[in-house]
């Protein structure tokens, strides 16, 4: 049987480097920069190594700089690096380019120079304007910089955009909630990214948790949150295409919108993720992995070329069902013929009767969760793959 791969791939870059440790944040992080400049060449050593094997022909559609804060970078060196994936690979087929940033970080100049290097979509780390919430959250930016961070790239010109917005934070009323928002919509945001504060193991607000000094909003509460972003929105026409994301039509994120729909993606950096599969000539799924990158800048500095830290076989029957708890997410979900196609997987007769019976799927031709549903979408995901 002839095996082939994706005609696609993606690569998510994690840029490590934060100016402080904001309260919420478990994402792999280093506050000090004395390892920039290794970073850059070893990050450059790794595209070299890993890049033209992982793509094999492919073409290359999406780039995403995560992080860590990306903007914590200079335009030299991010320059370096996506021309050093041009020379390998070509950017002809890229079709979007995107790059977190902080409002502190942001000045013309260097907005214009991400612009000409090739950066097509900025994602703002907004969070809030509300100043005692950023103050909570340790965020490093104003309220002020952050209204002129969003004006700044109405300025230079960037056509796509998003901000990020967070609403279930403890100390957050619904109208402090509704306030951050009328205020993002004044600047007709084309995207938004709006997620519930999460307390996390090993986080200052963890820690704070674990100290019996601070309780995560209710539930209920959250939820109220997650409505009122999500109808407001839905007013302005910035519409829910996935639990966490909205955006005015023409505007969803592409890298994304990959990921959840299984295109391979290559990670570079301290703590970056890949996932690769193999198919069939039909383009049925045999099965694929997920490696990563060990969190240690200090281990990826050191020059050693091989730093995958794990690597996880992944079955057929596991991608499906990872592909349903993503795609149950979104406003679209999976359809039936993808599930068989493309990984061979039925739902059995126990899932199809809690189905009918729960209220919260549809299911004809495809299987989705209705919005109004999509709040508690992770809890109804996981009632139906146990069922399995």
């Amino acid at each position: 049987m002839p095996i082939s791969a994706p005609s696609s791939f993606g690569i998510y870059i994690h840029v490590p480097f934060c100016k402080q440790a904001c309260s919420y944040c478990d994402f792999y992080f280093v506050t000090k920069t004395d390892l920039l400049q290794s970073y850059i060449d070893r990050l450059l050593d790794e595209i070299d190594f890993t890049l033209k094997t992982f793509a094999n022909g492919r073409k290359l559609q999406t780039i995403y700089f995560g992080g860590g804060t990306p903007s914590r970078l200079d335009l030299f060196n991010l320059d370096r690096i996506i021309s050093r994936i041009d020379a390998i690979v070509g950017l002809e087929h890229v079709a979007e380019i995107t790059f977190e940033a902080n409002p502190d970080d942001i000045q013309k100049e260097y907005l214009l120079g991400l612009k000409k290097i090739g950066i097509t979509r900025l994602s703002m780390g907004v969070q809030s304007f509300d100043p005692g919430l950023l103050k909570f959250m340790n965020r490093a930016h104003t309220s002020d910089e952050a209204k002129n961070s969003i004006q700044l790239i109405h300025d230079v010109g960037f056509k796509t955009f998003t901000c990020d917005l967070i609403y279930g934070n403890p100390n957050q009323s619904l109208k402090s909630l509704k306030q951050d928002i009328d205020t993002l919509l004044s600047f007709n945001p084309p995207h938004v990214s709006a997620y519930a504060l999460t307390i996390e193991p090993g986080t200052r607000l963890g820690k704070y948790h674990q100290l019996g000094r601070l309780n995560p909003l209710e539930d209920d509460m959250v939820v109220e949150h997650m409505n009122t972003v999500s109808d407001t929105f839905k007013e302005h026409g910035i519409f829910r295409y996935e639990v966490s994301n909205f955006a005015r039509v023409g505007h969803e994120s592409v890298h994304n919108s990959n990921y959840w729909n299984h295109t391979p993606y290559l990670g570079l950096g301290p703590g970056a993720h890949s996932m690769d599969y193999k198919t069939d000539s039909a383009g049925k799924i045999l099965g694929g992995f997920r490696s990563n990158n060990a969190p240690d800048l200090k281990k990826y500095c050191s020059g050693a070329l091989q730093n995958i830290s794990e690597v996880e076989q992944l079955s057929p029957e596991q991608m499906a069902e990872e592909r349903l708890l993503m795609g149950l997410r979104t406003r679209d979900g999976v359809t039936m013929n993808e599930l068989r196609n493309r990984y061979g997987y039925e739902l059995n007769e126990r899932q199809v009767e809690w189905i009918k019976t729960t209220e919260k799927i549809n299911l004809n031709e495809s299987i989705s969760i209705s919005n109004e549903n999509l709040a508690v979408a992770d809890h109804i995901i996981l009632e139906l793959i146990s069922r399995r």
